[in-house]
């Protein structure tokens, strides 16, 4: 049953990229956690084996459709990274920074194969951080990441709790220290 479930899901996922192509939407998001905080549910083997004809399928699909794709995976995906790049992702989100991940290390794993988004926390400073911790996270994102490009500044997750307040605050900092040469 579950291998019957993994080989139809990529038909449908290939159907949403296709529709979505044709609305002249150039990116496509795939979405599927697949780690905890503590790491991936499943080995790099096993999700090889079990996923990696089915993602690359994806990956390819939206390619052919001229569109670019990232996987959101929560969790600590470091010991996925590279398997994202090997299946065709050319971005990652959320790198979710409460469960360990840290952009200078995910730069440094795969940051000259696939784009990194995200990493900017929702549990804390995006809900009720200060000013200062706003612009100090935004800063470190950038500094750990915004070397060389490949990193898109957002926050890990969204949620109903996250402050408009604290979003403005963190697209003021983006502008304030994003544009190369970065000013961090």
């Amino acid at each position: 049953f579950v291998r019957r479930l993994i080989r139809f899901y990529p038909d449908l996922c290939c159907l949403f990229i296709e529709a979505a192509a044709d609305a002249g939407i150039p990116g496509y998001c795939y979405g599927d956690d697949m780690s905890y905080r503590s790491g991936p549910m499943f080995s790099p083997r096993v999700f090889e084996e079990l996923f990696g004809d089915s993602l690359r399928r994806i990956t390819e699909t939206a390619h052919a459709q001229g569109m670019k794709i990232i996987v959101h995976s929560c969790g600590n995906t470091y010991k996925l990274l590279d398997w994202f790049a090997d299946c065709g992702f050319d971005g990652v989100h959320p790198l979710e920074p409460t469960a360990g991940m840290e952009l200078a290390e995910g730069k440094r794993m795969v940051g000259e194969r696939m784009a990194l988004v995200g990493n900017i926390d929702v549990s804390h400073v995006l809900v009720d951080g200060s000013r200062e911790e706003v612009f100090s996270a935004v800063k470190q994102a950038i500094r750990d990441a915004g070397g060389g490009g490949g990193y898109i500044l957002a926050p890990n997750h969204s949620h109903g709790t996250v402050s408009v307040e604290r979003l403005r605050w963190m697209m003021e900092a983006a502008h304030q220290y994003g544009k190369y040469p970065l000013a961090v």
